[in-house]
Order: C-alpha cells, then sequence, then structure tokens
C-alpha cells in the first residue's frame, strides 16, 4: 500500500485523486474557502489550448499558480461546450483506484472544482492542527504516446468523439505548507503516482482546443 511522506512522518494513504489528497488528510475546509483568483502579474499567461501537450502544461501551471480560473475554466472539460462534432458530452470524471466510501468508484467535475479551489485557498485544516498550502511544484512525465482510446465507442461507458486521445504519466508533486511560526521549518509533502488522462476536443470559435475529460489512477508510488 503506497503512502504519503511529510517530512519524518508517513500518513496511510487513501484510493482518491492525487489532488484532492490533502482533502482526505484533513487539510481542507470546503464549506468555508472560497476561490482565490490568480493575478498574473509577471504577464506570463497561458499557451493556447491547441494541442493536448499544451493542455498538460496549463495544467501543470494552473497547480503551480494555484490558479483555480484556469483549471476549472480551462483545462477541465465542463460537459456544456460542443466538441468538434458539435455534440456535448458527459463532463470530466476521476476513477480512483479503489471503490471510496463516499464517492464510489469516480467522481465528477462538480467535486473536482469544489475540493481543488479548497485545496488552492491556503486555509488551515478543520482542526486548525496542519497550516494551508503556500505552494505546489508539480511535473508530469509522459509514459508512451497519445493514443486512441482501446475501445471504439466509449470509456467507461461515456461515449466520445473523434479525437479523443489518451496518455499515460508519472506525476511527481511538492507541497509545501505555510509555516506556522517564524522560527518553525516548512513542511513539504511528496507525492508520486502513475496516471491516465483521456482527453477530448472542443470547438471554440471556430478552433479546435483540448480539455481533461477523464482521468485515471493507475497506481501509487511511494
Amino acid at each position: 500500500m503506497p503512502h504519503l511522506h511529510v517530512g519524518c512522518v508517513m500518513f496511510k494513504r487513501t484510493a482518491i485523486s492525487l489532488f484532492c489528497l490533502l482533502f482526505c488528510l484533513s487539510l481542507l475546509n470546503c464549506q468555508q474557502s472560497r476561490p482565490v483568483l490568480y493575478e498574473d502579474t509577471e504577464g506570463k499567461g497561458y499557451r493556447d489550448y491547441d494541442s493536448p501537450d499544451n493542455l498538460i502544461m496549463n495544467f501543470t501551471d494552473a497547480w503551480c499558480r494555484l490558479d483555480i480560473q484556469e483549471y476549472r475554466d480551462q483545462v477541465l472539460y465542463d460537459g456544456a461546450e460542443v466538441s468538434t462534432d458539435a455534440v456535448s458530452y458527459e463532463s470530466f470524471k476521476f476513477y480512483f483506484i479503489e471503490l471510496d466510501d463516499q464517492y464510489g468508484l469516480a467522481w465528477g467535475y462538480d467535486e473536482e472544482v469544489e475540493h481543488t479551489a479548497a485545496l488552492f485557498s491556503g486555509l488551515p485544516s478543520r482542526s486548525g492542527s496542519l497550516p494551508g498550502v503556500e505552494h505546489i511544484d508539480l511535473q508530469f512525465f509522459s509514459l508512451g504516446e497519445w493514443m486512441s482510446p482501446e475501445n471504439p465507442y466509449d470509456v467507461q461507458g461515456d461515449r466520445y468523439p473523434l479525437g479523443t486521445l489518451y496518455r499515460n504519466y508519472a506525476t511527481d508533486m511538492q507541497i509545501t505548507l505555510k509555516r506556522q511560526r517564524a522560527d518553525t521549518g516548512a513542511i513539504t509533502m511528496s507525492v508520486r503516482d502513475t496516471v491516465r488522462f483521456y482527453v477530448i476536443p472542443v470547438a471554440i470559435g471556430g478552433d479546435v482546443e483540448y480539455r481533461i475529460w477523464k482521468w485515471m489512477d493507475l497506481d501509487r508510488g511511494n
């Protein structure tokens, strides 16, 4: 069973999304959190969403910048945008590696946005025993090429348009928590997983862009 390492302390991990991991550790308070909008003061911007590779790089940037607006509105597929065949499809889903007591085998777009917004808010844990997130450093390492889905009709029972692709990635994420006092050391969490992303093409003003459609947790590293 994989684990999450926090400094010299080891927490047993539960079967839930990599990016919602802090929620499982009671770091987040979704009822109290409000979206904190990222301000691009350095003018870095984001890449065009015209390729799956650019989508993944923007995914990484949105997380490292704690930018819930970009992640919610541009990275994830909300089911409202139509694809290149003028049809809308089932919205984003995350699939757990094991059955989860609260969410079953998967959760959807709304749950992903809710918990990610809480993570990005930087609020402390419900109990106040752990501070909020100060910084996230996320990297994806591709494992193979982009490929068409193995089933020519659907993925997990959801139909998809022509141009839908998937690719496996190894992930490496470092999460730094806020210091509770000036004289205390920083707490850093290290998370490593193997995941699969399905991306779906959408039609935006005559152009083709890509969104994350499905996210499957395949393996949990040490």
